[in-house]
């Protein structure tokens, strides 16, 4: 464990053995962290004492045989969903089963379109080098230019 203390201010860090935080604690907040055996993070849990006002939260996360995080279960209830191809090249993330956001990628893996829900969509070139040469965004529904 680490504290670190100040005026009227303390923190404390706790690691497990893996050198993973799994405690952070001050006057206000604690944030827990639960991994599993191979040191997935399964579970995140926050405690805020703000003004007189307690709240919790509990985050859940699954992965897949690869260790890829495939979804999120927030707080509230809702799931982020991360669709995947290969070794974990995302490829679009749903919001409780409805597309959010798509991604087209090139045969590098380098990401080259966007297209969010709104159907606002960013495209990406790259020079030989592989550094970014352009990028636009651009809504669907219209053939101008939103910015580049």
């Amino acid at each position: 464990m680490i504290r670190s203390a100040e005026a009227h201010r303390e923190e404390r860090f706790a690691y497990d053995p893996s050198g993973r935080l799994i405690d952070a604690v001050n006057r206000y907040s604690r944030v827990q962290f639960f991994f599993d055996p191979v040191g997935n993070l399964v579970r995140e849990h926050h405690a805020y004492d703000l003004f007189g006002d307690r709240r919790s939260y509990a985050w859940h996360h699954e992965y897949d045989e690869l260790g890829n995080r495939r979804r999120t279960v927030r707080p509230d209830g809702h799931a982020v969903d991360w669709l995947m191809y290969g070794s974990g090249h995302v490829h679009g993330m749903l919001l409780d089963g409805e597309e959010r956001v798509q991604f087209e990628r090139d045969d590098l893996h380098r990401e080259t379109v966007r297209v969010l829900s709104s159907k606002v969509g960013q495209r990406t070139h790259y020079d030989r080098a592989g550094r970014v040469l352009q990028q636009t965004i651009q809504r669907s529904t219209s053939p101008a230019l939103l910015a580049e």
